[in-house]
């Protein structure tokens, strides 16, 4: 039982990062939509550049996701977006939210691939979080995939390896090397330290 939960937090987190994507491309088409900006200086190296970002997606009225970041670059040559200290929240219906925070976002407008970098945190209002330096979304495979150390973590579980692999159209997630899984036995008192 516990470790389906594991499994639906995982495929929660990579619809997430499908929506986040298509957050992206809507930031370059942002007609009709909420948005409270403040521009600074222009940077010499990019086509445009926002401070303190914060873009809302509705759908009749209920909201979709959020999106914050302290600072957004859009880089017409490279096609590409950067972002800095991101914080995502999304709003899945019957679901609870959840919240992905990183130091640095890249996003490919014309692929629609994005990596999150930097102390990478997804976290949901059921107590399921996870800890990666960094994810990669391959919008063409669906696929969310990462290098990095990982852990997935509730109050009863704590699961750790290195790399993770995960395909939201199969539904699979595959933690590719050093897995170790701890499952704390609640009812005798014995919870996470």
């Amino acid at each position: 039982m516990v470790f389906f939960k594991q499994i639906k937090a995982v495929l929660i987190v990579i619809i997430c990062l499908s929506t986040f994507s298509v957050a992206f491309y809507l930031v370059r088409n942002l007609k009709g939509k909420e948005i409270s900006i403040k521009v600074n200086d222009i940077s010499i190296n990019c086509d445009l550049k926002l401070q303190k970002v914060h873009l809302i997606e509705r759908k009749k009225d209920k909201k979709e996701w959020e999106l914050e970041a302290n600072s957004t670059e859009f880089f017409d040559s490279e096609k590409t977006t950067h972002l800095e200290r991101v914080k995502l929240k999304f709003y899945p219906e019957n679901q609870k939210e959840i919240t992905i925070i990183g130091d640095k976002g890249k996003f490919n407008n014309e692929t629609k691939n994005m990596e999150i970098s930097g102390n990478v945190v997804v976290s949901s209002l059921d107590g399921y979080s996870l800890k990666t330096d960094s994810l990669k979304w391959i919008a063409s495979k669906k696929v969310v995939e990462t290098e990095d150390p990982v852990e997935i973590s509730s109050e009863s579980l704590l699961v750790t390896g290195k790399g993770l692999f995960s395909e939201s159209d199969q539904h699979k997630m595959e933690i590719k090397s050093n897995v170790t899984a701890i499952i704390y036995d609640l009812k005798s008192g014995l919870s996470r330290p």
